[in-house]
């Protein structure tokens, strides 16, 4: 959903889950990730997104 573009809240919208634990899981995966910040995580999200839309091909 970050790689599709989704905010934080449209997130949290669609799962039924609050604002804050999204952010906590965004938190998470940028700690794993070592990304520093959303805009990295983004970015990441959104390349990962296109490859695995273009191995669905």
């Amino acid at each position: 959903m970050i790689g599709r573009g989704l905010s934080t809240r449209k997130i949290a919208e669609s799962l039924g889950l609050s604002i804050k634990t999204i952010e906590t899981y965004r938190g998470r995966i940028k700690e794993k990730l070592l990304i520093n910040d959303g805009v990295q995580l983004l970015r990441r999200a959104m390349q990962w997104v296109e490859e695995y839309d273009a191995r669905d091909r």
